[in-house]
């Protein structure tokens, strides 16, 4: 009975470290999509650097003058209280879409983007 039980309690234990080990790893992935979801805005072009999963990471880019539209939305409860919303940029060039998503103040970046955009375009396209 002595030998039947601790079979019986190792079980639960092996089913205890999966179990624990799934969530851990859940976790994980979590913080690591947060965590390295990197858009970069410079003078020439917008960066977008994603973190899908452990093994794979998407980076997309477009430049500046390619950005032809922004809109920012702001969706639910939790995006009203905290002023956050989500925002989603179409380029000319094959009509790629970028979206951020729950970025803060996402009017204001709108109008950030939206400045750089316009003063590279009255440049004629040159980033000085």
């Amino acid at each position: 009975v002595d030998n039947l039980f601790r079979l019986y309690a190792d079980g639960w234990n092996v089913l205890l470290v999966c179990w624990v080990s799934y969530i851990l790893m859940g976790f994980y992935n979590i913080f690591f999509k947060w965590f390295y979801n990197i858009n970069v805005l410079t003078n020439q072009r917008f960066l977008d650097i994603d973190f899908l999963s452990i093994f794979e990471i998407r980076v997309e880019s477009a430049t500046i003058e390619d950005i032809e539209d922004l809109k920012d939305t702001q969706n639910g409860v939790y995006q009203s209280i905290f002023n956050m919303g989500d925002l989603t940029m179409l380029t000319a060039s094959g009509g790629t879409v970028f979206s951020l998503e729950n970025v803060p103040k996402a009017h204001r970046i709108r109008d950030f983007i939206m400045d750089v955009v316009i003063q590279v375009k009255k440049r004629g396209g040159r980033n000085d």
